[in-house]
């Protein structure tokens, strides 16, 4: 697989300057919120590779984090001074062990509330310093590693008894605390080569956490990386979050004031359902350069929240995607979520709900053009232009101009058969051997017998007390030329009250 060279992350770090480049976009219809961000693009870049340290191990450091976003610099809770986080590699091999260190380099709690329904539903207190770590898409142990007496975990952040915490999605790290992981990725036989994730996973946290852009690619490399028409097209990693940065109670860093738990710009957990701009590796619209007739790999990870959203490829009417043709370009999908696909997937579009990855091929056109990347959301049907790619010989020559063998990937595709219990028999079961439907799942949003909200109330979240006998009710609010800050910080994913809530799992 080719990349372009990417400076390695041993320790925390800053991505360096971003070049800009003026291009005003008008959208072609599309609804980022009418407002404050100016619409250029900067130069596209993959996450930088995360390095392990002298022991071994992958270091992440969640804490406050500046970072600059279409022109203007913002206080994030994200991993390693960036968002979206570095990349974790795992090439091909056996009994492959992936040591992470977590560091929670926050001081103390900041309780906020949440609620679900656009702040209408139930009120529930959360802790926004509060965090953990999960590997979404990895089959591995589910809350301790396999005790090993070769490899014991020293030092802070072991789970009891010396072990290694596994993918423990209920273990909580505190301000200040760290936590040791394993993921044993070849415990019960070779882990499937994919496009996966790492993220926090604590209830009531984790919205506000990867909306701020905590959210990392985690790649296992297996055979499917090495085919002909894989192994030379040009790769990109490209991590979707939706930071809220022209929520109105957003508050952007002023020119050099430094970023501390103290005056975080995102505080407020209604911006969870507002519409927010689709970054890609933190980039507002970046822009890709590669030469005709050039085949891509595109890993997709969508760690936006909470409606899914379908992107199209269209060729451009002016160099800034201000317009484009409305027919868009198809593109090839082999794997989803993390596994190879039995046959391509051909389609105009990319579907991904919170959550989803995506690997798509894509051949560039033969001609010089300018190519708009497009996603569209249930709140912007029309769509927003995401990504601008240029194809120009100045990128030049091509590493890969042959899409792989359809026939090569489906025999690297696992199984879509199981066996298991059928009308109480065991029997080989795939979605074709099974006629009858067993079971009906229906969601009813709010639960029946229950008041719907009036949504067209104005309402806001606080800051709280986790004792509910003490419940503060200090609003944060921004004003003209005075802001007022709170010094807590809570989180991000369910609200109660039979409604469903923004949820990254």
């Amino acid at each position: 697989m080719v990349r372009d060279a990417s400076p390695a992350l041993a320790r925390a770090g800053s991505l360096g300057a971003l070049v800009l480049l003026t291009a005003v976009i008008a959208g072609c219809g599309g609804g980022e919120e009418a407002g404050a961000t100016p619409e250029t693009t900067t130069i596209y870049e993959d996450p930088p590779e995360l390095q392990p340290g002298e022991d071994g191990a992958f270091e992440l450091r969640f804490g406050p984090s500046a970072v600059e976003i279409g022109g203007r610099r913002f206080c994030l809770r994200a991993y390693n001074g960036m968002t979206s986080g570095p990349t974790i590699r795992v090439p091909r091999g056996e009994d492959r062990r992936v040591h992470v260190t977590l560091h929670n380099e926050f001081t103390r709690s900041d309780f906020r509330e949440i609620a679900s329904m656009m702040g209408h539903g139930a009120r529930s207190c959360h802790d926004f310093n509060l965090t953990n770590l999960h590997g979404h898409g990895l089959h591995v142990q589910p809350n301790f590693a396999t005790d090993d007496p070769a490899d014991p975990c020293e030092g802070d952040g072991c789970a009891p008894g010396g072990r290694y915490f596994g993918d423990h999605v209920l273990h909580e790290v505190g301000p200040g605390e760290s936590a040791r992981y394993r993921w044993d990725l070849d415990e019960d036989g070779i882990h499937h080569e994919g496009t996966d994730w790492y993220h926090p996973h604590i209830h009531g946290s984790t919205a506000i956490q990867v909306m701020d852009g905590a959210a990392g690619a985690l790649i296992i490399e297996g055979a499917l990386d090495e085919l002909p028409g894989i192994a030379r097209a040009r790769e990109r990693v490209m991590v979707m979050t939706q930071v809220p940065i022209d929520h109105e109670n957003t508050v952007p860093l002023s020119e050099g004031e430094e970023c501390t738990e103290d005056n975080l710009s995102v505080t407020d957990f209604l911006a969870v359902e507002t519409l927010r701009a689709t970054l890609i590796n933190g980039k507002l619209r970046p822009r890709i350069v590669t030469p005709p007739g050039q085949v891509e790999r595109w890993r997709m990870v969508y760690a936006g929240s909470p409606d899914e959203m379908g992107m199209k490829l269209h060729v451009a009417k002016d160099a800034a995607c201000s317009d484009f043709d409305k027919a868009p370009i198809e593109t090839t999908q082999i794997a989803r979520d993390g596994v190879t696909l039995p046959q391509f997937y051909r389609s105009d579009t990319v579907w991904v709900s919170p959550g989803y990855r995506a690997d798509v091929m894509v051949k560039m056109p033969e001609q010089e053009q300018t190519l708009c990347l497009v996603g569209r959301r249930p709140n912007d049907l029309l769509g927003s232009v995401i990504a601008i790619v240029d194809v120009s010989r100045s990128a030049g020559e091509p590493t890969e101009v042959n899409l792989p063998s359809e026939a090569d990937v489906a025999a690297l595709a696992p199984p879509t058969s199981w066996t298991g219990m059928v009308d109480g028999q065991e029997t080989e079961v795939s979605c074709d051997s099974v006629k009858t439907v067993h079971q009906k799942v229906v969601l009813l949003v709010p639960t029946p017998g229950s008041q719907p909200p009036d949504l067209g109330s104005d309402v806001a979240l606080m800051s709280c007390d986790p004792e509910p006998t003490r419940t503060r009710s200090i609003r944060t609010r921004r004003c003209a030329s005075v802001r007022i800050r709170t010094s807590a910080v809570a989180s991000s994913t369910t609200g109660g009250s039979g409604a469903t809530g923004a949820t990254v799992s």
